[in-house]
């Protein structure tokens, strides 16, 4: 019947006792609640998480829910948070055995930044410059492009090639005038660190970077080892206990020839921060510069 456009006999009885249907009028499409989540609030819902981690609450869906709707003042139910959550890359499951956590030493140093850095922005006109290493291979190129169907489209080069180690610096205005440092690499290592060393970035930061740079410069770099050598050496625990006394001596720091290394090396830790001097810190402040360090650790 549909065929030949026939309706059946029982929808011909509908139609006679209640007539035809009438087009159903809906309103313009709601928004959904989880559409209403930006970034930015997924961003705060992220850190609430991370936060229970740390002071050890359990992150259920209700006491995320009651924190949630605190802090960014959500309207939704549960379940979108659960939605949302899920989209955010959170499953609900056993919890492991141990939680990956930041280090309280490397929470507060970020604070610390971020705190110095609003002022700078708020309190000063001093422009900002960030410096940075990386390296770049020599066959470097993207593995997939828009090819016709059938043709070979461009060929990957075989291997990676030689390495180009690259240290550059730049602000808002743009990348810094004469303050490029590119070099081929050397040796085969893996890591660019090993070719970047005291000596070369104290090079290029003397004679490449500061003579580019505004006045007054606020110059903000990570914790690399070769950004961080310092004028004097502070002694470790391996060092030798004679030159742990020297030491403290030299910094007009009382101790007593009763003690062990353990004390002494105890002292010079509480001493330490007043007595680390960089050489990178206390070139750029003799040409009247702030290093500002990121607060990353770097291992190398």
């Amino acid at each position: 019947m549909e065929a030949t456009g026939i309706k059946s006999r029982s929808t011909l009885y509908k139609i006679r006792k209640h007539g035809p249907k009438s087009p159903v009028k809906r309103g313009p499409k709601r928004k959904r609640i989880v559409d209403s989540v930006d970034d930015f609030d997924r961003g705060v819902i992220r850190r609430l998480i991370s936060n229970m981690y740390i002071e050890r609450k359990w992150p259920t869906i209700n006491s995320v829910y009651d924190e949630v709707k605190i802090a960014i003042n959500f309207q939704g139910s549960k379940s979108s948070l659960r939605t949302i959550l899920k989209d955010m890359g959170y499953k609900y499951s056993k919890r492991p055995e141990r939680l990956v956590k930041e280090r309280p030493d490397i929470v507060a140093k970020r604070h610390d930044y971020l705190s110095k850095m609003k002022q700078i922005r708020q309190l000063t006109n001093c422009p900002v410059v960030y410096l940075d290493e990386t390296f770049l291979h020599q066959n470097h190129t993207k593995s997939k492009c828009w090819v016709i169907a059938g043709s070979g489209g461009f060929l990957i080069p075989t291997g990676k090639g030689s390495r180009l180690i690259i240290l550059h610096a730049g602000s808002k205005e743009g990348f810094v005038q004469d303050a490029l440092l590119s070099f081929q690499s050397k040796t085969g290592s893996s890591d660019y660190h090993d070719e970047m060393n005291g000596n070369v970035f104290l090079e290029w930061f003397t004679h490449q970077f500061l003579p580019n740079i505004p006045q007054h410069t606020v110059i903000v770099m990570d914790n690399a080892p070769y950004h961080s050598v310092q004028e004097e050496r502070i002694p470790t625990m391996n060092t030798k206990k004679a030159e742990m006394q020297e030491w403290l001596t030299a910094q007009n720091v009382d101790w007593c020839p009763t003690m062990i290394k353990v004390q002494l090396y105890a002292l010079i830790q509480m001493h330490k921060p007043r007595c680390t001097k960089m050489v990178i810190d206390e070139l750029a402040r003799s040409h009247g510069h702030y290093i500002l360090r990121l607060p990353l650790t770097i291992v190398s």
